[in-house]
């Protein structure tokens, strides 16, 4: 953009060779009002000339760090990956750094996320980021992490107890949403489906008849 400033001489000295110095500073409101190419047209009685361009590059200041997305708590099992993420803006580089519970956990990096693969239950906290620069540091909001306890991968039998009237009371645990089929066996080579058990929980407990076998043995076994 071409951006004039007029200036009228009244008395033209070029004649005798003296010189006229003439400074124009326009007040600089907005980067992008403000910036372009700037020409001077000088006049008098005798003509006018119009100066070479001079260009005007208004840069934005630098600026402390500033958060304009938070860390967001999270609830994960245990053993999965949990990413913190935050947005900030500011003079560059910007540095992160990450702490839980007020204690930082590493050195300053440059990413703007943490990622804690395989994740512990000791790992569950109150996670913040440190974001800075070469003019300053600003703290994050808390993020709370809870760390569950994972559900098992496999079937198994977490209790049985039995009473004096030959009654089983057993608690399973296994995958949450699946189903299983309770089987029994007297010599565990032929197994006789008894009951399906579904584990929307991923936990189950229930009452069964023990037999008058000396030898029983019960399974389960995880339905396709």
């Amino acid at each position: 953009m071409k951006k004039i400033i007029a200036l009228s001489l009244l008395f033209g000295l070029a004649a005798s060779g003296a010189a006229q110095d003439v400074s124009i500073e326009p007040a600089v409101r907005s980067m992008d009002k403000s910036a372009g190419t700037y020409h001077v047209v000088v006049s008098n009685q005798y003509g006018q000339a119009e100066s070479e361009g001079a260009n005007l590059v208004v840069q934005e200041m630098p600026r402390i760090p500033s958060i304009e997305s938070q860390p967001k708590g999270q609830t994960a099992g245990e053993g999965s990956t949990v990413v913190f993420r935050v947005t900030a803006s500011g003079a560059e580089p910007l540095k992160y750094r990450w702490k839980r519970d007020g204690v930082f956990l590493g050195a300053k990096s440059p990413s703007p996320e943490l990622v804690l693969k395989n994740v512990k239950r000791t790992q569950a906290g109150v996670y913040r980021v440190e974001v800075s620069n070469n003019l300053g540091q600003v703290l994050s909001e808390s993020a709370k992490l809870i760390v569950t306890k994972a559900a098992p991968s496999t079937l198994r039998f977490s209790s049985v107890t039995i009473d004096g009237k030959g009654h089983l009371t057993m608690e399973v645990a296994g995958p949450k949403g699946s189903n299983a089929v309770f089987q029994y066996s007297i010599d565990l080579n032929e197994w006789i489906d008894q009951f399906a058990l579904p584990l929307p929980n991923g936990t189950a407990s229930f009452k069964t008849l023990n037999s008058n076998s000396e030898k029983l043995f019960y399974r389960l076994k995880l339905m396709e």
